[in-house]
Protein backbone atom coordinates (compact mmCIF):
# COMPACT_ATOMS: atom_id res chain seq x y z
CA UNK A 1 0.00 0.00 0.00
CA UNK A 2 2.86 2.06 0.47
CA UNK A 3 4.62 3.44 -2.53
CA UNK A 4 6.41 6.57 -4.02
CA UNK A 5 5.66 7.78 -6.77
CA UNK A 6 6.75 11.18 -8.76
CA UNK A 7 5.04 13.01 -11.03
CA UNK A 8 6.09 14.55 -14.09
CA UNK A 9 4.72 17.88 -15.53
CA UNK A 10 7.23 18.06 -18.22
CA UNK A 11 8.38 14.87 -20.08
CA UNK A 12 12.29 14.68 -21.39
CA UNK A 13 10.28 15.12 -24.82
CA UNK A 14 9.79 18.52 -24.29
CA UNK A 15 13.85 19.46 -24.64
CA UNK A 16 15.51 20.90 -27.17
CA UNK A 17 18.02 18.89 -29.13
CA UNK A 18 20.81 20.32 -30.78
CA UNK A 19 22.55 18.51 -33.96
CA UNK A 20 25.37 19.79 -35.64
CA UNK A 21 26.45 19.85 -39.05
CA UNK A 22 28.38 21.68 -41.64
CA UNK A 23 26.32 24.27 -41.69
CA UNK A 24 26.41 25.26 -37.99
CA UNK A 25 23.10 23.98 -35.93
CA UNK A 26 19.75 23.15 -36.21
CA UNK A 27 17.03 22.75 -33.22
CA UNK A 28 14.94 20.22 -32.52
CA UNK A 29 12.41 20.08 -29.91
CA UNK A 30 10.34 16.34 -30.51
CA UNK A 31 10.17 15.88 -33.90
CA UNK A 32 9.75 19.98 -34.79
CA UNK A 33 12.75 21.42 -36.35
CA UNK A 34 12.86 25.26 -34.85
CA UNK A 35 14.72 28.29 -36.24
CA UNK A 36 15.89 30.99 -33.88
CA UNK A 37 12.40 33.24 -34.43
CA UNK A 38 10.50 30.00 -32.58
CA UNK A 39 13.24 29.19 -30.31
CA UNK A 40 11.95 32.40 -27.60
CA UNK A 41 8.04 30.86 -28.05
CA UNK A 42 9.39 27.70 -26.90
CA UNK A 43 11.84 29.22 -23.85
CA UNK A 44 9.16 31.88 -22.56
CA UNK A 45 8.16 29.88 -19.47
CA UNK A 46 12.32 30.01 -18.40
CA UNK A 47 12.81 33.94 -17.98
CA UNK A 48 16.99 33.16 -18.00
CA UNK A 49 16.84 31.28 -21.33
CA UNK A 50 14.27 33.44 -22.92
CA UNK A 51 16.55 36.43 -22.13
CA UNK A 52 19.63 34.35 -23.06
CA UNK A 53 18.16 33.31 -26.42
CA UNK A 54 16.69 36.59 -27.09
CA UNK A 55 20.14 38.06 -27.21
CA UNK A 56 21.48 35.38 -29.52
CA UNK A 57 18.64 36.19 -31.56
CA UNK A 58 19.47 40.03 -31.75
CA UNK A 59 22.80 38.86 -32.05
CA UNK A 60 22.48 36.77 -35.23
CA UNK A 61 20.34 39.33 -36.59
CA UNK A 62 23.12 42.00 -36.68
CA UNK A 63 25.44 39.18 -37.31
CA UNK A 64 23.65 38.59 -40.92
CA UNK A 65 22.84 42.48 -41.51
CA UNK A 66 26.36 43.09 -41.77
CA UNK A 67 27.63 40.18 -43.16
CA UNK A 68 25.28 40.60 -45.94
CA UNK A 69 26.05 44.21 -46.83
CA UNK A 70 29.81 43.55 -46.55
CA UNK A 71 28.73 40.28 -49.03
CA UNK A 72 26.85 42.54 -51.68
CA UNK A 73 29.73 44.93 -51.63
CA UNK A 74 32.50 42.36 -52.11
CA UNK A 75 30.28 40.51 -54.82
CA UNK A 76 29.45 43.59 -56.60
CA UNK A 77 33.15 44.56 -57.11
CA UNK A 78 33.98 40.74 -58.24
CA UNK A 79 31.25 40.90 -60.66
CA UNK A 80 32.64 44.08 -62.05
CA UNK A 81 35.85 43.24 -62.44
CA UNK A 82 34.45 39.73 -64.06
CA UNK A 83 32.52 41.50 -66.69
CA UNK A 84 35.29 43.88 -67.39
CA UNK A 85 34.55 46.40 -65.82
CA UNK A 86 37.03 49.10 -63.13
CA UNK A 87 36.31 47.67 -59.50
CA UNK A 88 36.68 49.60 -56.62
CA UNK A 89 39.27 47.93 -55.04
CA UNK A 90 38.62 49.78 -51.27
CA UNK A 91 34.83 48.72 -51.33
CA UNK A 92 35.81 45.26 -51.94
CA UNK A 93 38.27 45.42 -48.69
CA UNK A 94 34.93 47.04 -46.98
CA UNK A 95 32.74 44.41 -47.79
CA UNK A 96 35.71 41.95 -46.76
CA UNK A 97 36.48 43.49 -43.69
CA UNK A 98 32.66 43.66 -42.60
CA UNK A 99 32.13 39.86 -43.41
CA UNK A 100 34.95 39.47 -40.54
CA UNK A 101 33.07 41.84 -38.14
CA UNK A 102 30.34 39.38 -38.29
CA UNK A 103 31.71 36.15 -38.07
CA UNK A 104 32.75 36.43 -33.80
CA UNK A 105 29.23 38.15 -33.70
CA UNK A 106 27.55 34.95 -35.33
CA UNK A 107 29.43 32.73 -33.59
CA UNK A 108 28.60 34.39 -29.96
CA UNK A 109 25.12 34.33 -31.35
CA UNK A 110 25.16 30.24 -31.09
CA UNK A 111 27.23 30.47 -28.00
CA UNK A 112 24.47 32.19 -26.57
CA UNK A 113 21.98 30.06 -27.96
CA UNK A 114 23.37 27.13 -27.10
CA UNK A 115 23.74 28.06 -23.14
CA UNK A 116 20.17 29.09 -23.51
CA UNK A 117 19.18 25.24 -24.75
CA UNK A 118 21.14 23.91 -21.66
CA UNK A 119 19.62 26.48 -19.46
CA UNK A 120 16.25 25.54 -20.66
CA UNK A 121 16.29 21.74 -20.57
CA UNK A 122 17.92 21.98 -17.08
CA UNK A 123 15.15 23.96 -15.76
CA UNK A 124 12.70 21.56 -17.60
CA UNK A 125 14.54 18.53 -15.47
CA UNK A 126 14.30 20.86 -12.46
CA UNK A 127 10.53 21.82 -12.50
CA UNK A 128 9.93 18.06 -13.15
CA UNK A 129 11.12 17.09 -9.60
CA UNK A 130 9.14 19.03 -8.03
CA UNK A 131 5.86 18.06 -7.96
CA UNK A 132 6.13 14.62 -5.73
CA UNK A 133 3.08 12.01 -5.05
CA UNK A 134 3.34 9.81 -1.67
CA UNK A 135 0.93 7.15 -0.88
CA UNK A 136 1.29 6.40 2.75
CA UNK A 137 0.58 7.63 6.10
CA UNK A 138 0.24 11.10 7.07
CA UNK A 139 -0.13 12.74 10.77
CA UNK A 140 -4.36 12.72 9.75
CA UNK A 141 -4.55 8.85 8.63
CA UNK A 142 -3.44 6.94 5.38
CA UNK A 143 -3.69 9.21 2.53
CA UNK A 144 -2.07 10.74 -0.29
CA UNK A 145 0.82 13.31 0.68
CA UNK A 146 1.35 15.93 -2.58
CA UNK A 147 5.09 17.30 -2.07
CA UNK A 148 6.33 20.66 -3.86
Amino acid sequence: MFGFYVSNAQTPSDSIFVAKNFWGYKFYQKDTRLNFNQLPYVMEENSEAFNLITHAKSNNTISSIISGAGGFLLGWQLVTAAIGGDPNWVLAGVGGGLIVISIPIFSKSYRQSLEAVKMYNEGLSMSSQRLNLNFGASKNGIGIIIGF
